[in-house]
């Protein structure tokens, strides 16, 4: 008997999935200062998010929202702090959702349909 699955279960795992690996990516990038390894795995970081998108539109998964749907208004950064901490994933300033990378200092909020230009190299 095959065991189906809900949208939310799906979108749980994936972000999981996207979370876990982003973690791994993090401490690699950071060990490393060879610029070709660097490189590699920046490539990877941005194909295993385009993959993981692409899976998520395929399935009609919505990656971005929550059950909820809850929308709360934030102040807009003024530029003063950085635009990633150090050793935290990057989140939207909107919706405060995991951001996926998706080019070279290009970082996407699929719930907001924005993109964001981040300094991290």
């Amino acid at each position: 008997m095959s065991k189906t699955f809900n949208d939310e279960e799906i979108r749980e795992a994936m972000l999981r999935a996207h979370r876990e690996s982003y973690e791994l990516w993090w401490r690699l990038l950071n060990s490393t200062r060879d610029k070709e390894q660097v490189k590699s795995l920046y490539r990877y970081r941005e194909g295993f998010d385009h993959a993981l998108i692409n899976l998520a539109r395929k399935l009609g998964v919505e990656l971005a929202g929550s059950g909820t749907k809850e929308k709360q208004e934030k102040p807009k950064p003024t530029g003063e702090e950085p635009a990633i901490p150090d050793g935290q994933p990057p989140v939207c300033s909107q919706c405060n959702e995991l951001l996926f990378k998706v080019g070279k200092k290009v970082w996407n909020c699929p719930h907001c349909k924005m993109n964001y230009l981040l300094g991290e190299e």
